[in-house]
């Protein structure tokens, strides 16, 4: 093998490996923006979620459950919910994590 040829293949294999680490790099870069993005709205929609909350314990009464309720199911909701599915599926999937969330909550508030 005479060296240009090798100084080819070696520059190839070089600049495939390159390529490859950056296409891995920016894939975890990307994956790392949705969960944070994911963990953004979660905390919005909990703490949305709790004002309501209290404003209907202040208008009609009753007990309110700890923040953290809102935040465990904000959480779960945001990480657990397949946003691709069709309506079905997401009721049915919205339906099982409320059911879930429901025993979390049982267990803590004991």
């Amino acid at each position: 093998m005479d060296s240009a040829l090798a100084a080819i293949i070696g520059a190839g294999v070089g600049a495939l490996i390159t390529g490859l680490s950056a296409i891995r790099i920016t894939s975890i870069n990307k994956k790392s923006e949705q969960n944070r993005h994911k963990r953004e709205l979660a905390v919005r929609l909990a703490a949305e979620e709790y004002r309501a909350s209290l404003e209907q314990v202040r208008l009609k009464g009753g007990v309110m459950p700890p923040p953290q309720i809102y935040f465990i199911y904000a959480l779960k909701f945001m990480n657990e919910i397949d946003f691709s599915k069709g309506p079905k599926e997401l009721a049915e999937q919205i339906e099982k994590m409320k059911i879930e969330v429901d025993e979390l909550i049982d267990l803590i508030t004991k």
